[in-house]
């Protein structure tokens, strides 16, 4: 519903756009809430956001004049559609750029531009060379590593440009390619330098294990005592005079029972915060996937003989609709942490079903119309997402962000906490987990890099070696694997940008043209020569033996094409060589064979005719058709 509405809100003029749905929500009879509409003052992104986000709106008068089109219809493209190859991104990611756009607009409006189609390579130059400039970052109140820096800001001109397609006000230049910009590529290509991320060693992630351990062990003496006092309080509640007097004797009881109020509280906290780490150290999943865990994510099964334990649950990452179902071994301590944090959570999760049913009572007494309806849906919308999670923020009061998922900031306390209880000085963060269990399963447990591939839910066999590197004796062997590699991808591209080489595919395609360009076919040897270095270190090259894949993330095929080549032939990230003809042409004779079959049947008719127009499309530009193999095959059969 919402990638529908989004892709017709696009495809309208803009003259017919006002009042059209941009955000919305389900309400309990199945239909959606609009919470926001093309035209409104404030765009609400916050129910999309699967955690809390204090800045999940979009405020239509912080857009400069003229601009207001032109930033929105760049917000829900990418929205929508995402980068190419890449797919839709999270909503907290497309609101953490929306600062970065205004920024950009409104320096351009200040030198009076109007639109996207309107930049040149002059404006990009000269803002680059603001942002650069020290005393003018500080008087604009911009840090070295703010998101507005400089490589954040230059970011948003290649996603202009990466959205063309998709939105009406498109840039007529790659704003990162052209040569008098190519001293702004490092930055947009490259980043803020930043340390390598790296696991932890032996000792220091046995110490943080064992204060995680330390912990989790205390968890059996603590939570009796908290289920006796929450009960006291449930039992309690309303019957002191004051408040004041009602807190001295909870806490008076909390004593009677063992240990103060305030050490429960403490210690149920740090159990979460070691229940988190060591799922960490574990499973080594994504911080995004450690927190949409739910109650009831672990399972056990039994293999020959042996029971091996899984953890369910949804990745996010590069997922082109948002989110998948995923699945990842586990040992069977994890299922007794899994047990620890649904009876943490437990009183949390009762806390808010109670809460939602109250909510929608309220919601059923209001009207259609009711200035508060929208509130209350967003409200209860939010709360519902969180039901069953198991880590949920405290939902007592109305505080902001009670009830909801814990999100990044709040992990990142719990590995703070973590960290310092273990005595650890180096960084620590949940990829640095990630990596440790990565280095451990390679190292210490004869582990295979195609299972890590799979347990890590990466799209390259590259991306899981860069997490196995450990010791300087692996990096030295890898990096002679990643210069073979650099080569070998260097002498292909060399190849695809050598005038008079045949290419098919879309991708093909685009190559064939951006080859023939005047400021292409005019580069020195020595610039080529950089130019084809640069692309191959930069390009992503799979072979699927009838193809080269070159999509930088998930392919529209979600890699089905490996299966079946018709994926190929309307594909973005697809290059067909000359060497792929031969494939090609078998492909395609098989495939008339099949044609010729009479037992087929109207859908078997209507696939053979499409892959044969898809067949078609790749080789009519390498010096053949489907027409002559036809009429080849024709000719063979007459003889």
């Amino acid at each position: 519903m919402h990638a529908e509405a989004l892709e017709k809100l696009l495809s309208a003029p803009r003259d017919s756009r006002h009042g059209m749905p941009v955000t919305f929500c389900p309400d309990e009879s199945g239909t959606f809430d609009v919470l926001s509409r093309y035209g409104d003052a404030v765009i609400d992104f916050s129910y999309h956001c699967r955690t809390w986000h204090p800045e999940a709106k979009l405020r239509t008068a912080s857009i400069p004049s003229g601009w207001h089109d032109s930033v929105l219809e760049l917000v829900i493209a990418y929205w929508r559609y995402g980068r190419p190859g890449q797919g839709a991104p999270e909503t907290t990611t497309v609101v953490s750029t929306i600062p970065k756009i205004l920024h950009l607009t409104k320096y351009l409006a200040s030198i009076g531009l109007s639109c996207f189609a309107d930049v040149r390579p002059i404006h990009v130059q000269s803002y680059a060379t603001l942002l650069k400039d020290s005393k003018v970052k500080r008087k604009a109140g911009l840090k070295a590593r703010s998101p507005l820096g400089l490589h954040g800001a230059l970011s948003v001109l290649s996603l202009a440009w990466d959205m063309r397609q998709h939105i009406s006000d498109s840039m007529t230049f790659a704003p990162l390619e052209r040569g008098d910009l190519s001293f702004m590529s490092d930055y947009i290509n490259r980043g803020p330098r930043r340390p390598r991320t790296k696991a932890l060693s032996d000792t220091q992630s046995t110490s943080l294990f064992l204060a995680c351990e330390d912990c989790l062990s205390k968890f059996d003496s603590l939570y009796p005592l908290h289920l006796r006092v929450e009960a006291w309080r449930r039992d309690n509640r309303g019957l002191q005079s004051g408040h004041a007097r009602y807190r001295k004797d909870l806490a008076n009881y909390a004593v009677s029972q063992g240990m103060p109020l305030a050490e429960i509280g403490t210690g149920l906290t740090q159990c979460m915060a070691a229940a988190f780490i060591e799922l960490g150290l574990l499973v080594g999943l994504r911080i995004s996937e450690l927190l949409d865990l739910r109650a009831g994510c672990y399972y056990e099964t039994e293999i020959e003989g042996r029971v091996i334990g899984w953890l369910r649950g949804r990745t996010f990452k590069m997922r082109k609709k948002g989110a998948e179902a995923a699945v990842w071994m586990a040992p069977r301590r994890v299922g007794e942490i899994i047990r620890i944090l649904e009876n943490l959570s437990k009183d949390r999760r009762d806390h808010l079903a109670q809460k939602i049913k109250t909510m929608q009572a309220e919601l059923a007494a209001l009207g259609a119309n009711s200035p508060g309806r929208k509130s209350l849906i967003r409200s209860l919308a939010r709360l519902s997402y969180s039901q069953d999670h198991l880590f949920i923020v405290v939902p007592r009061g109305n505080g902001r962000g009670a009830g909801n998922v814990v999100g990044r900031v709040g992990a990142r306390y719990w590995i703070q906490t973590m960290s310092r209880r273990a005595g650890l000085t180096c960084p620590l963060s949940i990829h640095v987990l990630r990596r440790t269990f990565a280095v451990t399963v390679t190292h210490q447990c004869a582990g295979d890099l195609r299972y890590l591939k799979q347990h890590f839910q990466h799209w390259s066999i590259e991306t899981t070696q860069l997490y196995a590197m450990h010791d300087e004796r692996e990096k030295e062997l890898i990096d002679e694997i990643a210069n073979e590699m650099l080569l070998h991808k260097t002498a292909v591209v060399a190849n695809w940008l050598t005038p008079g080489t045949t290419l098919s595919g879309k991708a093909g395609r685009h190559i064939s043209g951006e080859r023939e360009k005047p400021e292409f076919r005019g580069a020195t040897p020595k610039r080529l020569a950089d130019l084809t270095k640069g692309l191959a270190e930069g390009v992503v090259l799979r072979s699927t033996g009838h193809s080269w894949c070159i999509s930088s993330g998930l392919p529209t095929c979600g890699g089905q094409g490996l299966y079946d080549a018709t994926h190929c032939a309307d594909c973005d990230g697809a290059v067909v060589a000359e060497e792929h003809k031969k494939v090609w042409t078998g492909l395609a004779l098989q495939m008339l064979e099949v044609e010729r079959l009479s037992d087929c049947g109207p859908s078997g008719a209507d696939l053979v005719r499409r892959s044969l127009d898809s067949f078609d499309r790749i080789l009519e530009p390498l010096g053949t058709s489907v027409a002559e193999l036809r009429l080849s095959a024709n000719s063979e059969d007459g003889k």
